[in-house]
């Protein structure tokens, strides 16, 4: 029998219960996601990896690092080719050397030409002492593109050679080339990557093949609008975001906003024993929950902005980058993730459709009315079933509320006093009576 139930057909205290405030929030949320998902998109294209951009304004580093982009070629991409053969370069190896940078040379000429500088630079290939190896350094001009544009083509081109002549091509540009090929794509893998765990955990965590999906959309949104709101941050206040910081913010925003989902959703299943009606369970929860939510995101938005003092421009953008993830994912899981439980759970009517609040009740324990664990069937059921079979002294069946029942059959009445979490069950016990 359910204590401190809502009367039928009447909405629970407060504003946050009238049944057009879900409807609002939602509304709210689609329009905030037409605005912030197209803005997203573009902080790719703010991000930047540049010495001059990351390391500290007043550093003689940066200085020097500015001053070599202002130089005329200081934007030219160096590629070195080394040739080399264990027994020893035979004379079509060193032939096939010369030929492929005369054709490298024609293909990508420099900028400007000084007169005798082709007479003063002698050969461009240069021969080790032990003739096993020969090298040549090719300048490309910024012009034919960026490093990670040129260093494939560069490779295809010198292919043709003798059987056994073994090639690396290295050198600046090929090593930035290879860099941005690596980090290539590394948001989506990391995103990807963020929501199978994300789901794996929430599917453990709620033992149910559907109810991940809401705390999943929640965070999704939490992370197109932190995007979002980077983005702006950027434009508006021109702090350094990289292909790093912004790998952890998404991160970030998937890992907090499941704790904040988890931790709400403990407290609404606690609710729904006090409460029948859908609203009023979500409306008690919220006021339980907020309060450490918001603490918790507050003790980290401080910590993430004294970043701020940072020398390393990457550093100190960091800070404003990880607040506006947090503060992102704090306002979707206290807004849009409870609605979306409250609709799912019992829609506008407020009291919970047939079946539809069952999933969320599924550890309610004994003097419930539902049918005790030991004839549950289904592998979901199995697993609770062994999970609530003893009370564990570290808080293993946290996700157990007090029943609040005095029956002698009850679970609640056999566990041990020296239990953490069975002294917390006996003072909320006490608070509800």
């Amino acid at each position: 029998m359910a204590v401190n139930a809502a009367p039928s057909g009447k909405a629970p205290a407060g504003r946050l219960a009238g049944r057009w405030v879900p409807w609002l929030v939602i509304g709210l949320w689609l329009v905030l996601a037409a605005g912030m998902v197209p803005l997203s998109g573009k902080l790719s294209s703010v991000t930047t990896d540049s010495a001059v951009d990351t390391l500290p304004a007043g550093a003689e580093s940066t200085k020097v690092a500015a001053l070599d982009d202002s130089l005329p070629g200081g934007e030219d991409s160096t590629f070195v080719f080394v040739y080399h053969r264990a027994e020893g370069l035979t004379a079509a190896d060193r032939a096939a050397v010369q030929r492929h940078y005369d054709t490298l040379a024609k293909r990508y000429p420099a900028k400007t030409t000084e007169a005798g500088d082709e007479d003063d630079e002698g050969s461009p290939t240069s021969l080790s002492t032990d003739r096993k190896a020969m090298t040549f350094t090719l300048d490309v001009s910024s012009v034919y593109g960026p490093p990670e544009e040129l260093v494939g083509p560069l490779r295809d081109a010198a292919k043709d050679r003798p059987s056994g002549l073994e090639l690396e091509v290295t050198g600046p540009g090929a090593i930035d080339g290879d860099m941005d090929a690596v980090f290539d794509g590394i948001d989506e893998q990391v995103l990807l990557t963020t929501i199978a765990v994300v789901t794996l955990l929430l599917i453990l965590t709620y033992r149910s093949p559907v109810l991940w999906i809401i705390p999943l959309v929640a965070v999704g949104a939490a992370a197109l609008t932190s995007m979002g709101t980077v983005y702006l941050l950027v434009k508006g206040f021109g702090i350094v975001v990289n292909d790093q910081n912004s790998a952890l913010l998404t991160i970030l925003v998937f890992g907090v906003g499941t704790d904040y989902a988890l931790l709400l959703i403990a407290r609404y299943r606690e609710a729904l024993h006090h409460h029948e009606n859908v609203r009023g369970a979500m409306v008690h929860a919220l006021r339980g929950a907020a309060p450490a939510i918001v603490a918790s995101a507050a003790t980290v938005v401080s910590g993430l902005l004294c970043l701020l003092v940072a020398d390393l421009n990457s550093t100190s953008g960091l800070g404003p980058i990880g607040a506006a993830g947090i503060l992102c994912a704090l306002v979707a899981m206290l807004t849009l993730f409870p609605v979306c439980s409250w609709c799912s759970a019992g829609g506008s009517s407020g009291r919970p459709s047939r079946g539809s609040a069952r999933p969320w009740r599924r550890s309610r324990g004994c003097g419930d009315g539902s049918a005790p664990p030991s004839t549950a069937a289904g592998g979901w059921r199995r697993s609770a079933r062994s999970e609530s079979s003893a009370c564990s002294p570290w808080g293993w069946r946290a996700t157990l509320p007090p029943c609040g029942n005095r029956t002698s059959s009850c679970p609640c009445r056999s566990r041990s006093p020296a239990s953490p979490f069975c002294a917390s069950t006996s003072r909320s016990s006490a608070a509800s009576r």
